[in-house]
């Protein structure tokens, strides 16, 4: 019995590392596209003559840092708040279902923008994974507790 709660906890402890590790994979993907469009930016102003100051940079570089950390931010809660629920596997398969949503709506957002406002999206966005984390969460969560109290009730049959 105390090496099945051992190896529960341990895996517990794994389900716990993905989620951060999900979290650091999109901050560090914001900061990515961020550095990847100051480039660009840069190329094209020195292209044209145009000077620009290294504290222009440096500012935008900061904006990118903040960006990627508010992007990170549903998953850091995620791992936080991942010690108390019963259920980690159910934070789990919330946390894979979430960040392909992510990645797949900040590249709709980043390569095929349908108007000049759609980068503000990028802002916009931790808000609509907080609201997609809790929703899908709730619904894994019944499924994966009701799908473990049936597998409970056939064991003791």
């Amino acid at each position: 019995m105390y090496e099945k709660m051992k190896k529960d906890k341990g895996l517990k402890k794994g389900y716990i590392k993905i989620i951060l590790w999900l979290g650091i994979l999109v901050g560090l993907s914001t900061f990515l596209f961020v550095v990847w469009g100051i480039i660009i930016e840069a190329e094209i102003l020195l292209s044209e003559g145009i000077s620009f100051f290294i504290s222009d940079i440096l500012s935008r570089s900061v904006f990118g840092i903040i960006l990627s950390l508010i992007g990170a931010a549903p998953y850091l809660v995620a791992y936080l708040i991942s010690s108390k629920i019963k259920y980690p596997i159910a934070l789990l398969i919330t946390g894979i279902i979430v960040f392909i949503l992510d990645i797949f709506i900040r590249i709709n957002l980043i390569f095929f923008p349908t108007s000049s406002t759609s980068a503000l999206g990028i802002i916009f966005l931790p808000f609509l994974i907080v609201f997609l984390f809790v929703v899908i969460f709730g619904i894994v969560y019944v499924i994966v507790s009701a799908n473990a109290k049936k597998n409970k009730s056939q064991g003791k049959k």
